[in-house]
């Protein structure tokens, strides 16, 4: 193996902890083939009135050999990040180098972080000697309702077939769901990785591509280890090397809402339908402003908004669908509550005939 894989941030404590890597593969510069400018996304659910207390940006780069530091401008949101590449991390791969350097972003990101759930990354380059952006991650841990602990490796780390390592994160005692996230790009078809996180059953992972690996934790003790096992086929095969470079392990649980629809009267006409029923919040938190939707024939015939439905409570509603909106009459009709839970839309429908 070359390169390595350090722990850059830890911790515990009351909130949420959101990550999300994005694979870029962009070449940059001024020479033909390449751009010089490119973006991305990255998705962090956050919850309601959180506070960033940490934030962690981590960005690879592929270069046919290592010519560093370059100029470059790179902004998450519209806030500059850096105008200079200097990593921290170096591992030799296949026809070239892949490096990785970090940033703490908290002190530029911590409003825009509380605002919104997709931030947009920038990479400006404007060189004839071209750069590949190969990947971005973002770790944003923010305060609220909750609980958490965490630990988080980055760098970068290039196995070849055969090499396997072990990366012990340390979290204490069990909170609620644990999980552990790999961040590796898998090079050929050929190439098999098996990951086994705390006690789990092995993961397999193949290419070709960049591979976001989630493995549920089973094991309770405070120090989780991670294994990472690149399989030696016994042939040769080209390309070989597999680069690695995230793994998250964090254990947390979080009051989230979870509604269920129930349907309790419908009366219909020719052109109407009159739906009645109930929201009723089953899970440990609020649902903020939930919404009914009527459907038909896929076409939306109806929508109500709901007020919030705080855990263990109910909201009654009283809809009326359009049913002339339709091409024709439909003969069945789903109701679907829709809520937003940390950024995700979730939803929960009941069918009724018409």
């Amino acid at each position: 193996m070359d390169g390595e894989l350090v722990e850059v941030s830890r911790g515990s404590g009351e909130g949420y902890v959101s990550f999300d890597s994005q694979y870029s593969n962009t070449p940059l510069g001024s020479s033909p083939g390449s751009l010089r400018r490119t973006f991305l996304s990255l998705f962090i659910p956050r919850p309601d009135e959180g506070v960033c207390t940490s934030s962690i940006l981590s960005i690879g780069v592929r270069q046919p050999e290592a010519r560093i530091p370059f100029r470059w401008k790179v902004a998450i949101d519209g806030s500059t990040i850096a105008r200079e590449f200097k990593p921290q991390f170096r591992a030799s791969i296949d026809k070239g180098v892949y490096m990785r350097a970090i940033y703490d972003v908290k002190p530029l990101l911590s409003r825009k972080l509380a605002e919104r759930v997709s931030h947009r990354f920038t990479a400006v380059y404007d060189s004839y000697q071209p750069v590949t952006l190969a990947d971005v991650s973002l770790l944003a841990v923010f305060s609220g309702q909750g609980r958490y602990s965490y630990s988080y490796h980055t760098g970068a780390l290039a196995m070849e077939p055969g090499d396997s390592v072990k990366v012990d994160a340390s979290i204490g005692g069990l909170i609620g769901d644990r999980v552990a996230v790999i961040a590796l790009h898998i090079p050929s078809t050929s190439s098999i990785v098996r990951i086994v996180a705390g006690g789990s059953d092995p993961v397999e992972v193949t290419g070709p591509g960049f591979r976001l690996v989630r493995v549920k934790i089973p094991y309770r003790g405070g120090l989780v280890p991670v294994a990472i096992m690149y399989e030696d086929p016994g042939t040769r095969f080209y390309p070989r090397i597999v680069t690695v470079s995230d793994v998250l392990v964090y254990d947390q649980v979080y009051p989230s809402p979870r509604l269920r629809l129930r349907i309790d009267s419908v009366e219909a006409s020719d052109s109407e339908a009159v739906i009645e029923g109930v929201v009723e919040n089953t899970g440990e938190g609020p649902a903020r402003s939930p919404m009914i939707i009527v459907l038909g024939m896929g076409i939306r015939l109806a929508r109500s908004e709901l007020g919030d439905v705080e855990p263990g409570s109910s909201r009654r509603f009283t809809v009326r669908a359009r049913l002339d909106r339709a091409p024709i009459r439909p003969s069945s009709l789903t109701v679907r509550v829709v809520w937003s839970n940390l950024g995700r839309t979730m939803f929960d429908d009941a069918h009724v005939r018409v």
